[in-house]
């Protein structure tokens, strides 16, 4: 494949894992609407994810001078599938504020995997 085709191929792939996290997310945050009316979830959802990309922001250089292009690819690939799997099984197997805990660090997760996965 030529360096371009890669590249393309390279970004195209981290916007659909991005979108596809994002589904994730809200998928997740409407269960935990209908469960808790009465909290705020969608403010809460979204804001350990966009707290962790503006905080990890600040080590994309040093890790982009750590490892190569194809590392951090793989990582976090590798990462987000994790997060894609395990945020609706969370949803569903572990009801209540514990459950709700775990997908609170999980989306802390995802937005530091989108962000590395930028560099």
């Amino acid at each position: 494949m030529e360096g371009s085709t890669k590249n393309t191929l390279f970004f195209v792939l981290l916007g659909m894992s991005s979108v596809i996290g994002w589904g994730a997310v809200v998928a997740s945050s409407d269960f935990f609407i209908q469960q808790y009316p009465d909290y705020k979830i969608a403010f809460l959802m979204v804001l350990p994810v966009v707290t962790t990309q503006f905080l990890m922001s600040f080590f994309m250089l040093p890790l982009q001078k750590a490892l190569t292009r194809k590392q951090i690819f793989v990582y976090s690939s590798y990462l987000q599938i994790f997060i894609l799997l395990a945020l609706p099984m969370v949803g569903w197997f572990i009801p209540g504020l514990i459950g709700f805990s775990v997908i609170i660090v999980l989306s802390l997760a995802s937005g530091a995997n989108i962000t590395i996965g930028l560099i």
